[in-house]
C-alpha cells in the first residue's frame, strides 16, 4: 500500500500552516476582536514572507527580527503618548504635589537625599498633625481630603514628617544623578518607559541566549512570536499606561532582577566571579526597589551552588554573597534611620483610603488574588475598543481592572513540558536549575504580590519569568518532536497558545492606553477608533 507524503512545499513551510490554523482558531473563539486578530496576522505573515523571498542573504533573520523590536519599542513609545498629556513626559524645572496619587514623589524623594534628608520635603498639613490617630483610615478620611493637599495619599508619616515606603534605589540610581547632572527633574513617565524597553530587550537577550544552546532547528516564525510575547504579554505595556510611583518601582526591580539572572548565565557560559559579584549587585538594588525579590536570593543560589565543585567554588559564592549582604545591611540601616525599626518600610503607617495600620497577610485574600491573577477573563462589548479589563473582586482594590494571566498568556503547558524537560538526559543540571529558578521566582513573587491584592500592574512583578521560561520550553519541545503527529499537534496548541495570548495582549494594552485619551485627546482617540 502507497503511503501519503508530504508535498515538499508543504513541509517547508509547515509552521506557517500551523500558524494559520492557529489564526482560524483565535478568530473563531474571539471573533469580537477579530481587527487586533487581523493585524497582527498580517504584521506576522508579512515578516514571514520576506524571510522566505530574501534568506538567501546572510543578515535577513537578524534584520526582520530587529524589526520586531522596532515595532514593540514603538508602540511602548506610542504608549506613552497616548496615555498621558505630552507635557508629563517632559523634563521638568520644578516639581510640585499634584492632585493624583504617586506621580513625581521619587523626585521628592531624590530631592531631600541631596540636601541630606531622609524624608520626603513636603510639610505635612496642621490638620493632618492635628488628629489623635492619622492611622485610623476612617479618621483620616472623614476629616481630611487628599485630594485637597491635605494629606498626601500613599506616604507614610510617622513623627511628623512624610516618608516613601518603596525602596530608595530608583531615588539613588536614576533620580538623583539625574538632578545632580541636570539640575532637573526627570519624571515618572520617562523612566518607566526607559526601563520598560530595557527590560523588554534583556528579555529578549536571555531568551535567544538559552534556545540557541537547546534548540537544534530553529524556527524563524517561533522566534518572531516569542519577541512579541515577551513585549506584549509581560504587562510592560500597562505599567507605561499609568506611569507612576508604584509603577517605577515595579520596573525596575524587573530590570535589575533579570539583570542578576543575565550574570548567573554568564558565569556558567565564562566561569568569572566578576559575573557572580554583578548578580549579587543586581539582585540586591531589586530588593532596594521591592523587599519581598529577597525571595529570590536563595533560588539564584540554589542554581549556582554545585555541591560537587564547592571547594573550586566557594570564592565565586563569597563573590555572590557580599554584595547581597551589603544591599541588604544599607535598607535595614536606611529603614531604621526612619522609622526605628530595621523591618520597617513604612507600610505600617501609609495614609490611604485603607487601614494598613493594622494589616496582616490574609490566606482569604491571597486565595481571591490568585483566582483574580489567573482566571479572571477580559470584557468583551461591541464598540471601540472592544475588549477591556474586569473589576477584581474583594475586599481589596475591588475597583481596580485586572485580566488573568491565563488569558494574556496561558502557562499551562510550562508545567508538565518543564517536567519532561528535568528528567532529559543529556542536559546540564545548571540549564535545568536555572529554568527551575525562573519559573519558581515568577511563581513566589506571584504568591508574595497576592498578599497585597489583585492590580493588574502586579502582573508585571511575574509574569516575565513565567513567560520566558515557557517560551523556551515550547520551542524546545516542538524542535525535538516536530517529526511526529503527536509533535504537531503539541506545536499547534502552543502556537495557538502564544499567538492567543499575544493578541489578547495587544488589544488590552490598546484599550488601556486609550482610557485616558478619551478625555486628554478626544481628536486622537476619534482617530484609532475610525481605523478599528
Amino acid at each position: 500500500m502507497r503511503k501519503y507524503a508530504i508535498p515538499d512545499f508543504i513541509k517547508e513551510h509547515l509552521t506557517f500552516f500551523i500558524f494559520l490554523l492557529s489564526f482560524l482558531t483565535v478568530l473563531a473563539v474571539y471573533p469580537s476582536i477579530n481587527k487586533y486578530t487581523y493585524l497582527i496576522f498580517f504584521f506576522i505573515s508579512i515578516l514571514y514572507c520576506l524571510y522566505i523571498f530574501f534568506k538567501q542573504f546572510k543578515y535577513t533573520k537578524t534584520v526582520l527580527l530587529f524589526s520586531v523590536l522596532l515595532f514593540i519599542s514603538l508602540f511602548y513609545c506610542s504608549i506613552t503618548y497616548t496615555s498621558f498629556y505630552p507635557e508629563r513626559t517632559k523634563i521638568k524645572k520644578s516639581i510640585t504635589i499634584s492632585g493624583f496619587t504617586g506621580w513625581g514623589y521619587y523626585n521628592f524623594l531624590a530631592y531631600g537625599l541631596k540636601n541630606k534628608q531622609l524624608n520626603i520635603p513636603v510639610e505635612p498639613s496642621e490638620k493632618l498633625k492635628a488628629l489623635n490617630n492619622p492611622y485610623d483610615y476612617m479618621e483620616l478620611n472623614d476629616n481630611l481630603s487628599w485630594q485637597n493637599f491635605e494629606y498626601v495619599l500613599d506616604l507614610s508619616f510617622y513623627k511628623g514628617k512624610y516618608y516613601i515606603y518603596f525602596g530608595v534605589v530608583p531615588a539613588l540610581t536614576v533620580y538623583l544623578p539625574f538632578m545632580l547632572l541636570t539640575n532637573s527633574f526627570i519624571t515618572d513617565a520617562l523612566v518607566v518607559l526607559l526601563f520598560a524597553l530595557l527590560s523588554f530587550y534583556l528579555s529578549v537577550f536571555i531568551f535567544f541566549g538559552i534556545y540557541r544552546k537547546f534548540v537544534e532547528k530553529k524556527d524563524f516564525l517561533f522566534e518572531v512570536m516569542a519577541v512579541m510575547a515577551i513585549g506584549l504579554c509581560s504587562s510592560f505595556a500597562f505599567l507605561i499606561s499609568f506611569p507612576r510611583v508604584y509603577e517605577v518601582a515595579i520596573i525596575m526591580a524587573v530590570f535589575f532582577c533579570l539583570l542578576s539572572f543575565l550574570f548567573i548565565y554568564l558565569h556558567a557560559r565564562k566561569k568569572k566571579n566578576i559575573f557572580l559579584f554583578l548578580a549579587g549587585l543586581f539582585i540586591g538594588l531589586a530588593c532596594g526597589c521591592r523587599p519581598f525579590y529577597a525571595l529570590a536570593v536563595p533560588l539564584q543560589f540554589f542554581i549556582i551552588f554545585d555541591l560537587k565543585t564547592m571547594r573550586q567554588s566557594w570564592k565565586g559564592y563569597v563573590f555572590y554573597a557580599v554584595p547581597v549582604a551589603v544591599c541588604a545591611a544599607g535598607l535595614m540601616l536606611y529603614n531604621y534611620a526612619r522609622f526605628d525599626s530595621v523591618f520597617e518600610f513604612g507600610t505600617k503607617y501609609q495614609l490611604t483610603i485603607y487601614d494598613m495600620f493594622h494589616w496582616k497577610p490574609s490566606l482569604s485574600n491571597m486565595w481571591n488574588s490568585l483566582r483574580n491573577f489567573l482566571f479572571l477573563s477580559p470584557e468583551y462589548k461591541n464598540s471601540f475598543p472592544y475588549i477591556f479589563s474586569r473589576l477584581s473582586s474583594g475586599m481589596w482594590h475591588k475597583f481596580e481592572p485586572v485580566t488573568g494571566i491565563l488569558y494574556l498568556m496561558p502557562f499551562v503547558f510550562m508545567f508538565p513540558l518543564g517536567y519532561l524537560f528535568f528528567k532529559e538526559k543529556g542536559v546540564e543540571s545548571f540549564y535545568k536549575k536555572y529554568i527551575a529558578g525562573m519559573i519558581l521566582t515568577g511563581v513566589i513573587i506571584l504568591f508574595s504580590v497576592s498578599l497585597m491584592g489583585s492590580l493588574y500592574r502586579f502582573l508585571a512583578d511575574f509574569s516575565i519569568y513565567l513567560i520566558i521560561s515557557s517560551l523556551f520550553l515550547a520551542a524546545y519541545w516542538c524542535s525535538k518532536y516536530q517529526e511526529k503527529l503527536s509533535g504537531l499537534i503539541i506545536k499547534y496548541a502552543l502556537i495557538t497558545t502564544v499567538f492567543l495570548g499575544i493578541v489578547l495582549s495587544f488589544s488590552l494594552s490598546v484599550s488601556n492606553a486609550l482610557m485616558l485619551s478619551v478625555i486628554n485627546m478626544p481628536e486622537l482617540y476619534a482617530r484609532m477608533a475610525s481605523l478599528f
